[in-house]
């Protein structure tokens, strides 16, 4: 069992991005204070593990009522990334998002750490190594993931502010990348 959880929490771990998403957090709230920022992981963690395990319940039902293919949904969230990455490299998304302190639902909890990636492998997953395991591997990558992102003061501190705005500025590229590489793949998925 414990073999299980590795596999799977390393794979829910990769899926979930929180490396990727760490310069992203970091100059998202870097006019916060320390108590805002600790409530914006926290809520942004919480999102993404129960809109995670109700995906994982409920996902493959709902694509079935719904008529949703799977290559249907990784290119709608494609789209997504694709458009809060060129909102982020031009500074758009910061103008409103960040006065009004509210970034931890959206666009942290989902689409960055609950993203097509992780709730696609979520329910991969679930089906290889059954529901116990993968709750169990996706509430043990929530608390690490929570974890990195409320040291990130402490990593911003190493790097400093145009270390984070430069890495945050390669991040939004990487992050228009995976929406682009999501939307291929989900043509690819209907066409096959």
């Amino acid at each position: 069992m414990i073999d299980k959880i590795l596999k799977s929490f390393f794979t829910l771990f990769v899926a979930m991005n929180v490396i990727g998403v760490l310069p992203i957090f970091i100059l998202l709230t870097e006019n916060f204070t320390l108590e805002q920022k600790n409530r914006a992981v926290f809520e942004g963690v919480t999102t993404a593990f129960f809109i995670t395990t109700i995906f994982i319940f409920i996902g493959k039902w709902l694509f079935n009522i719904l008529g949703i293919e799977t290559g249907d949904f990784m290119i709608a969230c494609g789209i997504v990334l694709l458009v809060l990455s060129i909102m982020m490299l031009t500074e758009t998304l910061y103008s409103k998002e960040i006065k009004k302190n509210k970034i931890s639902i959206v666009p942290l909890g989902t689409p960055l750490l609950a993203g097509p990636g992780l709730l696609t492998t979520s329910i991969i997953v679930s089906s290889l190594y059954g529901y116990q395991i993968t709750l169990i591997s996706l509430f043990l990558v929530s608390i690490i993931s929570g974890l990195i992102l409320f040291l990130s003061g402490e990593i911003y501190k190493i790097i400093g502010e145009e270390g984070t705005k430069g890495i945050s500025k390669i991040a939004s590229l990487f992050l228009a990348g995976i929406g682009v590489m999501i939307i291929r793949k989900g043509i690819n998925f209907l066409i096959k």
